[in-house]
């Protein structure tokens, strides 16, 4: 590209974004940018004829002209002087006669296509290869041969790919975007010609304007107007697979989050050296209790969660197996495009449903940058390069605390509880949450339990520890969820109770107020005998019992009997 240097610019407006999903926000089809006849722009000529390199399975249409000429390296020199020459030698014939005699010409003559465009032939067919091939998808159909270009009716129908300035086609696509894939009526994909945009042109022909680029925390990932190959990569294992979806989805009226969450997790499982994705990560990390995963919404910065909520895809990647999204697909196929539906069928033929995954998920997230060494393997090996999720806390050495914590639907809360030598136990309740976590994690390493019941005793960390978090999830689709910490109201009880063997497999005993210390706190079976026994210490003390007996056996499900020294019993009721 002449004037490369010049072009690459240090503004930037908002992260950059898939044009896929603009065209959707917008409620609007292509427009017609410059395909009928040489269309004049601010002095310039845009060039309507294109030079096509044909591939197994695509056609690339390209310019080697003006606003759309693609980015071109020292080894395309030789084209660029000829294809110079030949403009030059031809200037006295119509811009449309000129340009597809030029391109004939370079044809006939066997001239090689720039490096660029031959990258974006390895990478689209590579990108083919892995969804088609692969994993089995319905290979996408396209009715039309170009529709940015004016391009010869006798080509073979293959998957059109424009190649153009993407801004200079269609202002709506004026800031930093990458390419488009048009839905069903126009399905083709229009690709930015050298990744920099909001561009103009000089009195000699060379371009200006700002580059692409990824960012993460002020710092740049990738500048793609110097590192094209890292974008073309990128990118066409994203808008490819949007192609894909339209080939399940033949008629989309809406756009849901799945779009771009499933085109971002699949550029990253192909693309996995690029980490495109990462810039958008801070939105989603930091305000994970305020955007729902399936949002569609501008988040709270300057773009949409929605490409960084594509790391919930890498789990489900890892936790189910890498065909789990042909189901979701297939499902949505079959569903009009509903995706609670396709989501929760995908997950039933794995024995799972999001009531169980998305806890899991949420949890691990804590694990997030470098704040603590994790358990075991994470879903992501760039998880340690991610920010640090957002925490919310709780002071268990506060007189009379009450804390209410609202969670919308599809978002999860990290609560860091406090510990201190005056602390007492706290009662949590929550409302819909479920699948709360309790994290003990420091420097040294971490210990997870994953709690079944969503009520409970918040007692002291476990040894060696002096704090310790909860993740609290809500993974439903469509309710709020409610978490409330309090003190216990002075009654002795246990919860939960009913309580289940499964894993934790704890209940804790609550005082009551003005006991007298120690206190002793007997179970008994249905018998009468005695099942085991535990002491109250100390006032705040947390008693846990772990559900087995004086021999260490863990009991069986049934009705038990337990009571406070010499207060009457009351029901205790185990679960399977």
């Amino acid at each position: 590209m002449v004037g490369l240097a010049a072009a690459i610019g240090t503004s930037r407006l908002e992260a950059a974004r898939c044009g896929t999903a603009i065209l959707f926000e917008l409620k609007k089809h292509p427009r017609a940018s410059f395909k009928s006849g040489a269309m004049q722009i601010s002095g310039a000529f845009a060039d309507n004829r294109a030079r096509t390199l044909e591939s197994d399975h695509f056609l690339f249409h390209y310019s080697l002209r003006a606003w759309h000429r693609v980015h071109t390296e020292p080894e395309d020199s030789a084209l660029v002087r000829t294809a110079d020459s030949l403009f030059a030698a031809l200037a006295d014939l119509s811009d449309a006669t000129r340009d597809s005699t030029v391109y004939a010409r370079l044809d006939s003559a066997h001239f090689p296509h720039p490096v660029y465009v031959r990258k974006l032939q390895e990478y689209f067919e590579a990108a083919r290869a892995y969804y088609i091939g692969t994993l089995g998808m319905l290979a996408p159909v396209s009715g039309v041969l170009s529709v940015q270009y004016s391009v010869s009716a006798s080509m073979n129908r293959k998957f059109p790919v424009d190649v153009v300035d993407v801004g200079t086609a269609d202002p709506d696509f004026a800031g930093e975007t990458y390419a488009v894939t048009y839905p069903p009526n126009q399905l083709s994909i229009t690709f930015e010609n050298d990744f920099i945009c909001r561009t103009s042109l000089d009195a000699q022909g060379r371009i200006h304007g700002d580059s692409i680029k990824s960012i993460l925390s002020g710092n740049v990932v990738h500048n793609y107007a110097r590192e094209w190959e890292m974008g073309i990569k990128v990118t066409a294992f994203h808008e490819f697979y949007h192609a894909v979806q339209f080939t399940y989805i033949p008629n989309p009226r809406t756009y849901h989050a799945w779009y771009e969450i499933s085109a971002t997790g699949m550029e990253e499982r192909n693309a996995g050296e690029v980490d495109d994705y990462l810039q958008y990560l801070p939105c989603v990390l930091y305000n994970h209790a305020t955007v729902p995963l399936n949002s569609t919404l501008q988040g709270p910065c300057t773009h949409y969660p929605m490409y960084g909520q594509s790391i919930f895809h890498q789990y489900l990647s890892k936790a189910l197996d890498s065909a789990f999204d042909v189901r979701v697909w297939e499902q949505l196929n079959r569903n009009g495009d509903a995706l609670k539906d396709g989501l929760e069928t995908a997950f039933a033929k794995y024995g799972q449903s999001m009531a169980s995954l998305y806890p899991d998920y949420a949890a691990q997230l804590l694990f997030s940058g470098a704040r603590f060494k994790p358990s075991g393997t994470l879903f992501s090996p760039d998880m340690a390069r991610w920010p640090d999720v957002s925490l919310d806390s709780v002071d268990m050495t506060a007189a009379n605390l009450h804390k209410i914590i609202t969670l919308p639907a599809l978002t999860f809360g990290i609560l860091k509880v406090k510990w201190g030598p005056n602390a007492a136990a706290r009662l949590l309740q929550a409302k819909v949450a479920s699948g709360i976590s309790r994290i003990h994690a420091g420097p040294g390493g971490s210990e997870v339990e994953h709690l079944q019941e969503t009520q409970f005793i918040l007692g002291a960390p476990n040894d060696g520890f002096q704090e310790y978090y909860l993740v609290l999830p809500n993974p439903s689709f469509t309710e709020k969820a409610t978490i409330e910490i309090k003190d216990q109201d002075g009654v002795f009880s246990a919860f939960p109770n009913p309580v289940r063997t499964v894993s934790p497999a704890t209940l804790f005993f609550s005082q009551s107020r003005g006991m007298a210390f120690p206190a002793q706190v007997r179970i008994y079976a249905e018998d009468g005998s005695l099942v085991n026994a535990m002491v109250f210490q100390s006032a705040g003390q947390s008693l846990a019992w772990n559900l087995k007996d004086l021999d260490n056996r863990s009991v069986r499900p049934g009705i038990y009997y337990y009571r406070l020294e010499e207060e009457p019993l009351k029901t205790l009721v185990v679960l399977p």
